[in-house]
């Protein structure tokens, strides 16, 4: 009898916080972390309701990596707190 394969439990439908984290820092996937995980359009970007849906979840947590990766600032801004407001 063949083995039977099991569901990968640690790949959640949603992703996880390091799937998401540069598409919402930068606004694209740069890694090409989110395939399989979310739709993504022709040019690589996520779909934005999954997006928005990850921000919920994990925006608390990359804004807190974010402001001690920068704690001067930076020039640059997180893509998902512009387009979604504060998480």
């Amino acid at each position: 009898m063949p083995v039977r394969k099991r569901k990968d439990r640690r790949k959640q439908a949603a992703g996880t916080l390091e799937n998401w984290e540069c598409a919402l820092e930068m606004g694209w996937p740069c890694t090409g972390d989110l395939w399989g995980i979310c739709e993504l359009d022709a040019s690589g970007y996520p779909d934005r309701e999954a997006a928005r849906k990850a921000w919920r979840l994990y925006g608390a947590e990359i804004m807190a990596r974010w402001h001690a990766e920068h704690p001067n600032g930076s020039r640059y801004s997180v893509w998902a707190l512009d387009e979604f407001g504060e998480p």
